[in-house]
């Protein structure tokens, strides 16, 4: 995939340093926990090549998620041949979409020499890739999940194996996948962008952004003052010519601030030791940043929309206002969101093209009434009922979360109804308590 920024063995052997800068020289591991960190460094990425898959572009040609963009690009498989534009872009999307998941398994699985059926690992001493190769793909995975998911290792412990007893070398899963997504998210420098290698390269579009920002982009570093705990991004001036990469360069600051900040949450209500960097400086607005990455010859000014009345505007875009004194309109937005949830579930495969149900009752409650609308679709987790619902505008079926809370999902054939997540809000017509 040449046109990604690089992502080969001096990536991985950066996040070492990397990983070091974000969490401290002192941040606790044991020899075993550094053993299954180095491995997921290695794999995480890794899958970005036809070669991970034993298999070759036809196993690749294979994957549900193939015949998905296929119909995207209104081409027929059988007919596709390789090297064509629309065969690169499928493949491109594949492999970048699945790399994640093949992650996961790269430990496990064996390639074979031509005429030699001995299987051949990436980890060959038995022992160990018996012990610690499904761990290892776990946290390589779990570099794509959305930050909340990684609660779910909260209990995810791994003791010593047979073969290395006696130890005392205990891996805690949650501890290392905070690691490898921070040092991951924080990897930004011009080592990922070599200017040669750039021209060699010739990227285009968004990949040039992505590779002239990276060329000017110094090393991370911690504040030498401990008290600040904030990572230091600094780098070369952008010129008027390239205020496009400037920008991406503040996005991913914001972004790795973002980071930070949610690993450290999660570190801290989990009761595990935190990073030495709990921020990055002078990421909070455009003008403080351009201290650290300067400009030269113009000046970044946030000009991002604010909204101070935030009830103003739901009760003038999620009302009235926009359906008028009508309540059967909110009705239809539930049910509308209840056709959804189902068309999700057929799409993932819990229920059949002729299942699913949405039922709508008035029950009598005291002098009122409860309005009820169930159905038998996906539903919704603790994170899409109390972050994304309540966002107004934002909608889980056209943002990055739906693959952290439905990875599979994204390749199938669903399409959303509902398109501007501000829908749930008209149930505020009908009542004002809502469960």
């Amino acid at each position: 995939m040449p046109s990604l920024t690089v992502h080969d063995i001096t990536h991985i052997d950066a996040l070492w340093w990397t990983a070091s800068e974000v969490a401290g020289s002192d941040y606790p591991l044991n020899p075993a926990e550094a053993f299954v960190l180095g491995g997921a460094f290695l794999l995480h990425d890794s899958a970005h090549c036809i070669a991970a898959y034993p298999g070759g572009i036809e196993e690749i040609r294979k994957l549900p998620e193939w015949q998905v963009n296929c119909s995207k690009y209104k081409v027929l498989n059988e007919k596709l041949e390789k090297g064509t534009e629309v065969f690169q872009l499928i493949l491109f999307e594949v492999l970048r979409n699945m790399h994640p998941r093949q992650a996961r398994v790269l430990a496990k699985v064996s390639w074979s020499i031509p005429g030699d059926n001995a299987p051949l690992f990436l980890l060959p001493n038995d022992d160990l890739r018996r012990a610690y190769a499904d761990v290892i793909g776990q946290i390589a995975e779990s570099h794509w999940f959305s930050p909340h998911q990684l609660e779910s290792f909260n209990h995810s412990k791994v003791t010593t194996p047979a073969c290395l007893h006696p130890s005392p070398w205990t891996i805690d899963i949650l501890k290392l996948a905070v690691l490898l997504r921070t040092a991951d998210a924080s990897h930004v420098d011009a080592q990922r962008a070599p200017r040669f290698l750039q021209a060699l390269v010739q990227p285009e579009g968004v990949s040039l952004t992505h590779w002239n920002f990276q060329a000017r982009i110094n090393q991370i570093k911690i504040d030498p003052d401990p008290a600040r705990k904030e990572l230091i991004i600094s780098g070369s001036e952008f010129p008027i010519d390239e205020q496009e990469a400037w920008w991406m360069a503040y996005d991913t600051a914001r972004m790795i601030d973002n980071e930070l900040k949610s690993a450290n949450r999660i570190l801290l209500d989990l009761h595990r030791p935190q990073l030495a960097a709990r921020s990055v400086a002078l990421s909070y607005s455009p003008e403080a940043f351009s201290r650290n990455v300067a400009t030269s010859g113009w000046h970044p000014v946030d000009t991002s929309i604010k909204i101070t009345d935030i009830k103003t505007m739901v009760d003038r875009f999620g009302g009235e206002k926009l359906y008028g004194r009508d309540p059967v309109y909110a009705l239809r937005e539930l049910i509308q969101n209840s056709v959804d949830a189902i068309h999700a579930c057929r799409s993932l495969g819990g229920l059949g093209e002729d299942e699913g149900e949405i039922d709508v009752k008035c029950e009598p409650f005291g002098e009122n009434y409860w309005l009820q609308v169930t159905d038998t679709g996906i539903g919704m987790s603790r994170y899409v009922l109390t972050d994304i619902l309540l966002d107004f505008g934002r909608s889980l079926w056209r943002s990055g979360d739906v693959r952290g809370e439905w990875k599979n999902l994204a390749s199938t054939s669903f399409e959303a109804i509902g398109q501007f997540g501000i829908g749930f809000f008209s149930v505020f017509m009908l009542g004002q308590r809502v469960r």
